[in-house]
């Protein structure tokens, strides 16, 4: 191991290519006026743990900026396996793939996810909480919006191919997480997601939505196997194979 400065507590910290090259996330600046978080950039290391190059976070047009907050339009990045970056905003489908030789830029046609009146209330909850928890000393939550962006993260596949989370009308948990009986105690969160995806190739077709079964987190992508874990009968974690069936023309 090669211990670097990061900051950061995030999941999915760090990225690793086929050259084995190693990019673990890192602040990369100083928090600008109005803006709600640092900015956040990539640290790229050889496969013996040099210094390499730092990569910032991708501009967007129309990016936001000042306040964030649950549910709040947000610019989503990843590293692509083969070395580039894929970026987009979530109010509105359209996704760049920043490769060497050009910009592929997808735009899909698409309808926006009202957040029904439950659903945000229990989010607002959430946001007075944390905002109450950090002494406003965080940055600044604004309010839940009344719709959901359209996609929240991306995934690059283990074989070139790119995913798309996109956000769902909300469905109750079984069982509700948090909560508690102290007044500093979490709200509870009783409300969750499907977790679907869009597909596409790396050279930006369309392979289509998959939908993922419910309690279950997918760890590596591709259109041949997917590894995921999922919660056992007694509580226990489970290792996931999954295969992707696509549908019959």
């Amino acid at each position: 191991h090669w211990p670097r400065p990061s900051g950061l507590f995030p999941n999915r910290a760090m990225y690793v290519d086929p050259a084995a090259h190693i990019s673990p996330r890192v602040v990369a600046g100083m928090m600008q006026p109005g803006e709600p978080m640092p900015p956040i950039g990539l640290l790229r290391l050889s496969p013996q743990g040099e210094t390499l190059d730092t990569i910032p976070a991708p501009p967007f047009p129309g990016e936001p900026s000042g306040s964030a907050g649950i549910l709040a339009p947000a610019k989503i990045w990843e590293l692509h396996r083969d070395g580039y970056l894929v970026v987009g905003v979530s109010d509105r489908y359209a996704i760049e793939l920043r490769k060497p030789e050009g910009t592929i830029r997808i735009e899909k046609a698409a309808e926006r996810i009202p957040v029904n009146q439950e659903e945000r209330a229990e989010r607002e909850a959430h946001t007075a909480y944390l905002t109450k928890r950090s002494g406003g000393r965080g940055p600044a939550l604004g309010p839940v919006p009344g719709m959901k962006p359209y996609f929240q993260a991306f995934y690059a596949g283990s074989d070139g191919t790119i995913w798309v989370r996109l956000h769902q009308a909300g469905i109750r948990r079984d069982r509700p997480l948090g909560g508690g009986t102290g007044p500093d105690a979490p709200p509870q969160i009783a409300w969750t997601e499907p977790i679907v995806f869009d597909a596409f190739e790396p050279d930006g077709t369309y392979l289509g939505e998959v939908h993922v079964p419910q309690g279950t987190t997918l760890h590596t992508f591709s259109r041949g196997r997917l590894w995921a874990t999922r919660e056992g009968e007694q509580g226990e974690i489970v290792v996931t194979r999954l295969r992707l069936v696509e549908p019959t023309p």
